[in-house]
């Protein structure tokens, strides 16, 4: 069996970015939500080559908001934009701009961030389980980073509404996207899988792109008005590591290798088990379940793990919405839907599993 994330996972991962809030700075006016675009000399280049999330992330760079995938108000979005700032609030600290506000954070009088859990309304924590007595009155204190303002406003707008989002699949009020709703069993799976899918490419963005680049700042205009649901501004520039797709929607999964592709998701959902070991290249007897045009719908396969008992078989069903991979669904969990990573997705989309 391979091991379950705990509850508390939810909280290490979400309450830093979740809970940080901006100590006041005083100021004649409000600011707009977004700094005016700045002209720069040299030409604008931007690379997320490589990463699970390069399609989006060059989405959003070149301004094209409506082919996003990433929701503004899911918990993926906001370790996206929070990891950005952090990240670059400890990279590029000559970067800043002269109005640069510190981030601040909320903890326990421990001193723990992670011992403090937001609650979204007042009434319930991060969980949906109704708070009889709070656990710690929260105190604000800086982290000695500081970011650009209105960066930081944008984080502190993304966090709020993935928490009131989250709480809202908890309590039932929503059903999340086809078969991803969140439960209390299944939420803090779902959460541990963007964690690993977004590690750490804002710390690979800034490096590949460099701190002062006219590239890195355009997108970082353009992930704050996508935050914002600003209208973009287009920019060019932005280097793609896939060519376009070689076949068209209604080809792609009809001659597929679905052996390798299985082996792919798996491999990149393992990265979160907490104990077990999946073994490469051991994905045997897919069976491919598909609509009335020939598309795929459902794939089951057998898989081996290394684990507390030694090698051992598990079975893995993928899911397909809209023709791309939706859901890993596996035998010692069969109701609980594991996220795809979003890379995996899109190079299957461009066929690159084909035969």
């Amino acid at each position: 069996m391979r091991a379950l994330v705990l509850c508390g996972l939810v909280a290490s991962l979400a309450a830093p970015a979740a809970s940080q809030t901006r100590k006041p700075v005083a100021r004649s006016a409000p600011r707009a939500k977004s700094a005016t675009p700045v002209k720069a000399a040299g030409p604008a280049r931007f690379s997320a080559a490589g990463l699970n999330n390069e399609d989006d992330l060059l989405r959003i760079y070149s301004g094209d908001f409506a082919s996003v995938r990433l929701d503004r108000a899911g918990m993926e979005f906001m370790q996206i934009i929070s990891g950005y700032m952090e990240d670059f609030a400890k990279q590029c600290k000559e970067f800043l701009p002269a109005d640069k506000v510190e981030i601040m954070q909320q903890v326990c009088p421990s001193g723990s961030p992670s011992n403090y859990i937001p609650s979204p309304d007042g009434r319930h924590d991060m969980y949906g389980n109704v708070i009889d007595t709070p656990s710690c009155v929260p105190q604000t204190v800086g982290t000695g980073l500081y970011a650009d303002p209105h960066l930081y406003d944008a984080v502190e707008d993304v966090s709020a509404k993935a928490q009131m989002n989250m709480l809202r699949n908890m309590l039932g009020m929503t059903t999340g996207k086809s078969g991803r709703a969140a439960t209390p069993f299944t939420m803090p799976q779902q959460i541990l899988d963007q964690a690993v899918a977004v590690g750490n490419e804002m710390q690979t963005v800034i490096q590949t792109n460099g701190c002062g680049s006219v590239g890195l700042r355009n997108f970082q205009g353009n992930l704050v008005r996508f935050a914002n649901g600003e209208e973009p501004v287009k920019f060019a520039g932005a280097v793609a590591s896939v060519p376009a797709p070689t076949a068209t929607a209604d080809a792609v999964g009809k001659d597929t290798d679905f052996a390798r592709l299985l082996d792919d998701l798996v491999a990149a959902n393992a990265r979160g088990w907490m104990m077990n070991r999946y073994q490469r290249g051991s994905i045997t007897e897919p069976i491919v379940s598909r609509d009335p045009l020939g598309h795929p719908v459902r794939v089951m396969a057998q898989y081996r793990y290394a684990g507390m008992q030694g090698t051992q078989s598990g079975r893995v069903t993928v899911s397909f919405k809209d023709g791309s991979p939706d859901c890993l669904y596996f035998s010692d969990a069969p109701d609980a839907c594991r996220l795809p990573a979003a890379g995996i997705v899109s190079a299957y989309e461009k066929n690159a599993y084909a035969k």
